[in-house]
């Protein structure tokens, strides 16, 4: 491809937050309906066993965390070490120690996190997720602890081209980003009128704006 294309990767988040479903813990709060069903699946006398999800987490010794592994600095899978990086993954392990339990992560992608989070994949999701409207429908989102609008990372020679909507929004211009999270869905909503190119791996996006090229 031509290194004159204008390259654009939409890379942010309106705040990082814990996903998670019946789980009650600080800024996560407890779904009377989890807790009931709960409650009605185990035998008569064992119901405070499993009264809800932090009742099932500390009696099993672990909670099971899923990343997608691929949005430093919050979450980074190391593929030389094989371990978990980053900000959010430093969270979850304080989380770990303050319930007395063990931290397990789990793959996931930006697609599937909330399928994965229904199919009971895992108990909490974290790594940069955003909260917004349609997660909160499913599953209980905390406060943030960083908050931010979305923001276009592009080449330094290229600074001052972009500085609005307007600039960007343009045939002429190419967009990279990540598939299935909230970029996608902000690029498809205001940034019509540019070329977008979905990278499967959002790592590599960063990368292709830096050297001139897209896939």
């Amino acid at each position: 491809m031509s290194k004159n294309w204008k390259k654009i990767l939409l890379a942010g988040v309106v705040s990082l937050s814990l996903v998670g479903t019946g789980f009650a813990a600080n800024e996560l709060l407890t779904s009377p309906t989890a807790s009931a069903k709960s409650a009605s699946e185990v035998a008569p006398g064992q119901q405070k066993k499993a009264a809800s999800k932090l009742d099932e987490i500390i009696e099993r010794g672990y909670i099971r965390v899923g990343m997608t592994g691929d949005y430093k600095p919050f979450t980074y899978l190391n593929p030389e070490t094989k371990q978990y990086e980053g900000y959010d993954v430093d969270a979850a392990k304080e989380l770990g120690k303050d319930l007395g339990v063990e931290v397990r992560f789990v793959n996931t992608t930006w697609s599937t996190m909330m399928k994965d989070l229904q199919d009971d994949k895992f108990d909490i999701a974290v790594g940069g997720v955003t909260r917004n409207t349609a997660r909160q429908k499913t599953a209980y989102v905390s406060q943030g602890y960083v908050s931010f609008g979305k923001a276009p990372l592009i080449r330094l020679e290229d600074k001052d081209k972009y500085r609005s909507i307007e600039d960007i929004n343009k045939p002429t211009v190419r967009i990279g980003v990540n598939p299935g999270g909230t970029n996608e869905v902000f690029v498809r909503q205001h940034l019509t009128k540019a070329k977008v190119t979905v990278v499967p791996n959002n790592l590599d996006i960063p990368h292709l704006v830096a050297d001139g090229t897209m896939t």
